[in-house]
């Protein structure tokens, strides 16, 4: 049996990643957001592994339905509501999520697993840099995610030519691998499609 826990402490560092991470179980395109929920995570001083329960076992029970409703919510959730329902799960937990509790986890969010991934990995790499540049790095990854993943258009992002080395190395260097994951092979736009359309983007720039 899972060792025997008491339930977290709910305070409004803790409600603030419940609704960043909640923003990614809407039926709309959010994955660009990713980097803010991970910022608001480190920001909210949880580890990778506190905000992985979190994300898992606190939000992923409470939403999670919508990622197979034919008609699921996208404009954004209540949040009295949403933190409601959260905080509900949460006193209910007494031990540590086990198996099979990581089993339904895993078979109610089936690819939607790859944003949380991608949160773990953007966290780390916010975690081992100075946290007066964490902002700056979001607000490119922010940006470099809104023209890989085309959301409103593909030459949304005004890049700017001075920063253009700067954004080709956070490409690189941090965004494909943690971001990149999160397209699904044979279902969307290929990786390399959208990569080709950030080049073409920093190469214009």
């Amino acid at each position: 049996m899972p060792a025997a826990t008491r339930p977290p402490t709910i305070d409004a560092g803790r409600e603030r990643v419940w609704l960043s991470f909640a923003g990614h179980f809407l039926d709309t395109e959010t994955r660009h957001d990713l980097p803010r929920s991970a910022l608001t995570a480190v920001e909210a001083g949880f580890s990778v592994e506190e905000a992985r329960e979190i994300w898992c076992f606190e939000v992923t029970p409470a939403v999670g339905a919508n990622l197979w409703s034919v008609a699921g919510e996208w404009a954004g959730w209540n949040e009295d509501g949403l933190v409601s329902r959260v905080t509900a799960i949460a006193r209910r937990r007494r031990h540590r999520p086990g198996f099979l509790a990581y089993l339904r986890y895993r078979l109610t969010i089936h690819f939607g697993h790859s944003s949380w991934l991608a949160i773990a990995d953007l966290m780390r790499a916010l975690y081992a840099i100075d946290p007066a540049s964490r902002p700056q790095l979001v607000a490119d990854l922010v940006l470099l995610g809104e023209c890989y993943f085309d959301f409103l258009a593909p030459d949304l992002a005004p890049l700017d030519p001075a920063r253009r080395a700067a954004l080709r190395h956070v490409f690189h260097a941090t965004f494909l691998p943690a971001l990149g994951r999160t397209v699904v092979a044979g279902v969307e736009e290929g990786a390399a499609a959208r990569a080709a359309r950030v080049e073409k983007a920093l190469a214009s720039a």
